[in-house]
């Protein structure tokens, strides 16, 4: 008998690098780079969900509105 299933989005290993080195960029001093890191996050869509989410809690307000950005792109 099958009780559950789960269903888990696995994100390859390069590819979720690539996505934390961009959300350490999302408080970035330089606008340009802050801009950068938002837009490459958004074109990851689903495999940096998880990763925005977590940004959400943040204690930085700007990596917050950012990461709030991302998610509501990704949800869109």
């Amino acid at each position: 008998d099958i009780r559950r299933v789960e269903f888990a989005n696995r994100v390859p290993v390069e590819v979720a690098e690539k996505v934390m080195h961009a959300v350490a960029k999302l408080n970035h001093s330089d606008f340009r780079t802050r801009e950068a890191a938002t837009a490459e996050l958004k074109g990851y869509r689903e495999r940096a969900y998880r990763f925005a989410l977590k940004a959400l809690k943040s204690e930085d307000p700007e990596v917050t509105r950012r990461a709030d950005e991302v998610v509501k792109h990704i949800q869109a």
